[in-house]
């Protein structure tokens, strides 16, 4: 007697999600396809039977247009994007008639997005409201140019996760060294490590003298790397100098006390397994001009990072713009004010995606400073998370609170599972 109620418990659920999986599917099609279609081919009987009678359309201005004025509009003005695509960033629906429908709008030159609320009577779905927010386009005026770009890139960063000997996803052990005297490099049971004795296997060594940290080869497949370019045992070690000693990399990160020793195996689960990073939909309307305010006097200031170090970085500016008509701000840092890399810009943010969708330690925005000008293009598809989501052998710096944005950045990367 027990098994009826369950059975029809199971019955009741499984219609229930068949059937918000068909409104949903409507509700898809309606936007995507018969929404536009109306539009492009001047189909005034189509318009009439999507929109509801009290529907009305607002604009960022606050001017508003009844039904009558839509179905009037379009019997009278032939409208042409171009090439035409309308995305949904986010659809619910309540009670089973009543739905709420987000997206974004992009034609040949200029971009729009909207939210619209669509009750169902009489088993079908009709439009009662609509705003509709006006996007520039941003300087890319060839959205599928822009869109090429962006593909590109990431199709960059998943071919350097999959195929670089010094993939995050290859990093399995961080050495910190503030021996004074040789350290020695050999392979133990399938792994590098280190040694204050030399071994019969060892692979090549470090000296740290007066400051400075001295390589020498011992082994003949080991070689040291700089800019692609190969170096003569007895070399002094600088920054990002990768040792090669088999399938193994050492990248080097010497200080004057301490040499940090980053070691990659690409031989792992993991990079066999990879096919491609997850990330949002490309979203031209996260693709935006922001202002440059430069800090007269930038600071230097100590950044906290997910070990619970510090890395000092300079507080440079700040960048303003917008989204949806909202007014945002980050702040950008540089790693340096003068010389190499001093034309970067280092912006670690969260947003309301942190946590849920996205990495907990926010996400990374870095871009080139313009030579001249305050006007600067930055482009939220091209985040990068921290390489702390990928391997625990990195120093990463945590987002301070000021970069916390009010909103969700549903663009770029997502987290890494």
């Amino acid at each position: 007697m027990t098994k009826k109620p369950v059975l029809c418990l199971l019955f009741l659920t499984t219609f229930i999600s068949t059937a918000l999986a068909i409104d949903e599917q409507e509700l898809r099609y309606i936007k995507t396809v018969l929404w536009p279609q109306a539009y492009l081919t001047q189909d005034v009987e189509l318009l009439d039977s999507l929109l509801h009678d009290s529907f009305e359309v607002v604009n960022d201005s606050g001017e508003r247009s009844s039904k009558q004025d839509e179905l009037e509009y379009i019997r009278n003005n032939t409208w042409d994007p171009g090439n035409f695509e309308y995305r949904i960033d986010r659809l619910d629906i309540y009670g089973g008639s009543f739905a709420i429908v987000s997206g974004t709008g992009m034609a040949d030159t200029y971009t729009y997005t909207s939210s619209n609320a669509l009750i169902k009577e009489n088993g079908q779905w009709r439009a009662v409201s609509s705003h509709v927010s006006g996007v520039k386009s941003r300087d890319y005026v060839d959205q599928g140019a822009w869109l090429q770009s962006v593909h590109a890139a990431w199709a960059e960063e998943d071919d350097e996760f999959k195929n670089s000997p010094t993939s995050p996803l290859a990093g399995t052990l961080r050495f910190e060294i503030n021996e004074t005297g040789t350290v020695y490099f050999a392979e133990n049971a399938g792994q590098l490590e280190w040694l204050l004795e030399p071994a019969d296997q060892a692979a090549f060594s470090v000296l740290n003298s007066d400051g400075q940290w001295t390589w020498s080869s011992l082994a003949a497949d080991t070689s040291l790397v700089r800019d692609n370019q190969t170096l003569p045992s007895g070399s002094t070690l600088d920054f990002v100098d990768q040792a090669k000693v088999g399938r193994f990399t050492v990248e080097f990160y010497p200080m004057k006390d301490t040499l940090t020793a980053l070691v990659f195996d690409p031989d792992t689960q993991r990079i066999r397994e990879f096919e491609t990073l997850d990330r949002f939909e490309a979203n031209p309307k996260f693709a935006l001009t922001a202002t440059i305010e430069r800090f007269e006097d930038p600071e230097q200031l100590e950044l906290i990072t997910a070990i619970q170090r510090v890395k000092k970085r300079y507080r440079y500016a700040k960048l303003h713009f917008e989204v949806d008509g909202t007014a945002l701000e980050l702040t950008a840092y540089k790693q340096a004010l003068e010389g190499y890399g001093s034309n970067v810009l280092f912006i670690p943010f969260t947003d309301k995606t942190t946590g849920k969708y996205t990495y907990g330690g926010g996400r990374y925005l870095i871009v080139d400073e313009p030579p001249e000008g305050n006007d600067i293009q930055i482009d939220f598809n091209l985040v990068t998370n921290p390489l702390c989501t990928y391997a625990p052998i990195y120093n990463c710096i945590v987002p301070t609170r000021e970069n916390k944005l009010p909103i969700a950045v549903l663009a770029g990367v997502k987290k890494y599972h």
